[in-house]
């Protein structure tokens, strides 16, 4: 298994229980992934609003099987998954996207 993650990223996980890696996915495969959000139907059909206590609403779509979607795919590439399982120590699955 190899990570790209560094030590830094590894001890700010540890510490915080989160990393923010900056750049994990390329341009290219964030523009697949912003116009899968714009255009897929299956992603808008299923999306729907929550709203804050300040009125701002943040839309959200939410499903348990990673399927064959550009963000199935995403979610099941090495280097997400090799980073993933580096995080926690083994191997993992996919529960929610």
């Amino acid at each position: 298994m190899s990570s790209i993650l560094n030590d830094e990223q590894r001890i700010a996980f540890e510490e915080d229980g989160y990393v923010l890696v900056r750049g994990f996915y390329d341009d290219t495969e964030t523009g697949l992934m912003r116009t899968a959000i714009e255009e897929d139907p299956a992603i808008s059909k299923g999306m729907y609003n929550r709203e804050d206590t300040e009125g701002g609403k943040t839309r959200l779509a939410l499903w348990d099987q990673p399927g064959d979607s550009v963000y199935g795919m995403a979610a099941r590439c090495e280097k997400i998954v090799d980073a993933v399982e580096d995080l926690l120590g083994g191997e993992i699955y996919h529960y929610h996207s």
